[in-house]
């Protein structure tokens, strides 16, 4: 059965507060992914997150969406701030793409803005994965194959590569160039970063892009040549799609890339976060 990770969420807390209800003197003793689960509900990521007015530094037009009437089918969750919750918990502010169809892309923009290469990393895409238990080479994933664009017509990527065939893996190590990986450190109420902080993973957490690593590939179809990778290399770009992994097909194994088919029902977008911005 696929189940929606938030709607577990919801399930929990319910359950944590009719215990409390049924028994008021007696302490709560929860298991370690009960604690882990239950923490996303946290003030930090529901209540003061994010703040007005959002930061230069994220998109904050989105160009193309499928929005839905479910809690998290409203795009403008996507470009209104990033709530991460840290190592061990996910945000809810956050816009869900489906796993497959035409809901499972999202692109955003800066408005009339260009975003440039220059040194280092060029943007951050920030989704809500979370580590489980202590391992950093077990995280809840979905993933996400990134592309830029100059027209929102012809895109370049990332050459994204998963090496584990038709299995689905926790390691992030074995999701070459997709985001989606990294939990999120930074939050606009709690964990405000300066400018330069968003944009080192280690402290932002979240996945970091750099334009000198986009590829010629076209594998997907997506308008890609080496003279559009070059452009974009030397121009910037104004676009950024992101797509789950789970509605391309793996040049490896010829089979869309695999998903958590217990607990995902789709990447979940915070924001993006663009370094240089003309």
């Amino acid at each position: 059965m696929n189940i929606n990770k938030k709607l577990v969420i919801y399930i929990i807390l319910g359950f944590i507060l009719l215990t409390n209800c049924a028994n008021p003197q007696s302490p709560l003793n929860l298991n370690p992914l009960f604690l882990v689960i239950a923490n996303q509900t946290s003030p930090k990521t529901t209540l003061s997150c994010p703040l007005v007015p959002r930061r230069e530094e994220f998109a904050d037009t989105v160009t193309q969406a499928v929005s839905s009437s479910d809690t998290f089918g409203n795009p403008s969750m996507s470009v209104d701030g990033v709530c991460g919750g840290g190592e061990n918990s996910g945000s809810l502010d956050v816009f869900s793409l489906s796993q497959t169809g035409s809901g499972s892309s999202l692109v955003l923009s800066w408005g009339a803005k260009t975003i440039a290469n220059q040194t280092g990393i060029d943007f951050m895409v920030f989704e809500n994965p979370w580590r489980i238990g202590s391992d950093s080479t077990s995280i809840f994933m979905e993933a996400i194959i990134v592309e830029v664009s100059q027209d929102n017509v012809s895109y370049c990527g990332f050459n994204p590569n998963y090496t584990q065939g038709n299995l689905y893996s926790r390691n992030p190590t074995h999701w070459q160039n997709f985001a989606g990986k990294t939990p999120v450190l930074y939050n606009d109420a709690t964990n405000r970063l300066d400018s330069e902080s968003l944009f080192n993973p280690s402290l932002a957490g979240g996945d970091g892009f750099d334009l000198d690593n986009l590829s010629d590939s076209n594998y997907f179809n997506i308008g890609c040549t080496t003279n559009l990778r070059d452009t974009i290399k030397t121009n910037g770009f104004k676009y950024i799609r992101l797509t789950s992994a789970s509605a391309r097909t793996n040049s490896n194994t010829g089979n869309p890339y695999p998903f958590d088919s217990a607990a995902s029902n789709g990447p979940d977008i915070d924001g993006v976060a663009a370094r240089y911005r003309n």
